[in-house]
């Protein structure tokens, strides 16, 4: 059978005090109201002893009172038995009332009730009817039998009504004594079933949720202290479901510490902690092979002491300290055997450690790389750049005949070396800017120049390619003053204007279009040509990316030109993209601040 679950548990501590209640209230209800009950018969007898002798005297006093009128013609006499005869009636109706649920007692004084009545008659008539001279006289014998008979018949009927009453009256208060003493020992035995089920509550909460919730919570507690946690909990409810979740968990957190200490113990990066005074706690095995010293050899010691430049390193793990943040540098530091090491440190604050973590990588290569790069580059700036504008220039010399006359074949083949001699110095000057740019070594010359300016010396540069295939460039009516490099935006307007010649059709125009947009300007080419598919908007700004559509047939280029462009669009802090016209072609935009107003 299984266990019940914590929600059956817990409802069958709330219903049983409810059930116990309600049934102790009902039952207390109902000896209060037999009590009650008790209480109103002996009441009940009192009023009918009491009512019934009061009647029984009037009847006296009334009969006693006429008899002495007629003796006396004494008015006062003669007040009282009528006040007599004018209570009665009302005392009997009272009464009356009292005895409707008692049958054998109303049955008697029914009786009464047509006795008195004859009485009553008999007096008013006596009352009212002795002669005005006469002295006082009444026939004993005549007033014997017609009062005295029925009065001493209507006592005997009232001693009847008043025995049965107090026949009531006597055991009424046994009896209620009784209801008494029953309800209140109910309530005793009630008050003590109430503790006690309190206190069986209370042990069963105790034991089957308070105790098993502190081992809940004691699991927890080793959990965070990583020991081994208690014996898993019996049963199937939600308290033993929730042990064996952390049970569960526990594995699973040991076998990720044991995964955790394999990848720092392979880890190809040095992994270590740093305290507040910059010594070390801890540190991976990686320190062997990038540092060349063994992880227990620097535990305890400083940081600083296998940087090359202590006083940058100190104050940049000093400041990590204190601001309790995170940073990445790089630093030169010295290898175990003496030699220079470069690394690049990835290190970030713990508050609940009270310790930086670090991460520091062997970039050693990747400088070397570096370096071979720019040494590149530069030997491309100088032995290959210089040569080639000199070929360049004595071929546009051959073709221009000043080495004499050569025959046409030899002139078409002159001007096609001259015009991938051209492309070549292109593609080397683009692979010069892209380095500056990706090195961050380009720096911007800002100044406040007009549009215009900017677009005339853009359209003046590609007026040849115009020329060539006979197009045309409508200009904007606006203008505005922008904080621009003037060379670097005009090699961008250059850029995005040649591809606009280059792809659009012979005779189309080109419009340059120029607004304001809050802060910013905006610059726009737009053209007839074919587009830009969408699915390439992003991608046309990347290095190396061109669309692979036939619009690119026999159309060459290096692939760099538009990343360029992007790159120096961002450095002014503007953007740069391309959206498709309605009717045909695209418009390539890009944004540079406007020169501030004060």
């Amino acid at each position: 059978m299984k266990a019940p679950k914590l929600r059956h548990k817990g409802l069958i501590i709330v219903t049983l005090p409810v059930i116990f209640f309600l049934i102790f209230t009902t039952t207390l209800i109902v000896l209060l109201m037999e009590a009650e009950s008790e209480l109103k018969q002996e009441t009940y007898a009192a009023k009918v002893i009491a009512l019934s002798s009061s009647l029984s005297n009037l009847y006296y006093e009334g009969v006693y009172d006429s008899y002495l009128y007629h003796l006396s013609r004494s008015e006062r006499m003669k007040e009282r038995a009528q006040k007599c005869i004018q209570e009665i009636p009302k005392l009997e109706n009272h009464l009356k009332e009292l005895l409707l649920n008692s049958r054998h007692e109303a049955e008697l004084f029914e009786e009464t009730k047509d006795t008195g009545k004859k009485i009553r008659k008999i007096l008013s008539e006596v009352v009212r009817g002795a002669p005005n001279d006469l002295a006082g006289s009444v026939d004993s014998k005549i007033f014997q039998r017609s009062v005295f008979h029925r009065l001493y018949t209507l006592n005997e009927k009232y001693a009847d009504i008043i025995e049965h009453a107090k026949a009531i009256e006597k055991n009424a208060p046994k009896n209620s004594k009784q209801s008494r003493t029953l309800v209140m020992s109910f309530a005793f035995i009630g008050t003590i079933a109430s503790v006690l089920l309190a206190i069986f509550s209370s042990v069963y909460f105790t034991r089957n949720i308070t105790q098993r919730l502190d081992t809940i919570s004691d699991n927890a507690l080793r959990l965070a202290r990583d020991a081994s946690l208690n014996p898993p909990l019996q049963g199937d409810d939600e308290i033993a479901s929730l042990d064996a979740v952390f049970h569960r968990m526990a594995r699973l957190l040991e076998e990720a510490d044991k995964k955790q200490k394999a990848l720092v113990n392979n880890a190809v990066n040095v992994l270590a902690s740093l305290d507040e005074n910059l010594k070390f706690i801890e540190v991976s095995p990686a320190s062997k092979k990038i540092w060349g010293h063994e992880p227990s050899e620097l535990i305890g010691s400083r940081a600083l002491n296998l940087f090359s430049n202590t006083d940058e390193a100190s104050d940049v793990l000093n400041s990590l300290v204190l601001s309790k943040g995170e940073q990445t540098f790089d630093a030169v530091m010295t290898h175990g055997d003496g030699s220079t090491i470069y690394v690049r440190w990835d290190v970030h604050w713990s508050d609940s450690e009270k310790a930086l973590f670090c991460v520091v990588s062997d970039i050693t290569r990747e400088t070397q790389l570096m370096r071979f790069k720019q040494q590149l580059i530069d030997t491309v700036a100088h032995d290959l750049r210089t040569p080639v504008t000199s070929i360049q220039n004595s071929l546009a010399l051959i073709s221009m005949g000043v080495y004499g006359e050569i025959p046409e074949k030899v002139e078409d083949m002159v001007v096609k070396i001259e015009n991938q001699s051209q492309r070549l110095i292109r593609l080397i000057n683009d692979l010069l800017d892209f380095e500056r740019l990706e090195s961050g070594r380009l720096s911007l010359a800002l100044r406040n120049v007009d549009s215009f300016t900017l677009i005339d010396e853009s359209i003046s540069a590609v007026s040849g390619s115009l020329a060539q295939k006979n197009m045309t460039i409508d200009k904007p009516g606006e203008s505005g003053s922008v904080v621009v490099d003037v060379d670097r935006i005009i090699q961008v307007m250059v850029n995005l204007l040649s591809n606009a010649i280059k792809f659009a059709p012979e005779k189309s125009r080109i419009e340059l279009q120029f607004s304001k947009d809050g802060s910013h300007a905006r610059f726009a080419v737009k053209d007839e040509g074919p587009g830009v598919p969408e699915e390439f908007h992003e991608q046309i700004f990347e290095r190396f990316e061109m669309v692979g559509d036939e619009r690119q047939k026999g159309k060459q280029g290096s692939g760099l030109g538009l990343s360029i462009c992007k790159q120096i669009i961002e450095l002014h802090g503007g953007t740069i993209g391309v959206t498709n016209n309605t009717a045909k072609g695209s418009t390539f935009y890009f944004t540079v601040p406007l020169e501030k107003k004060y």
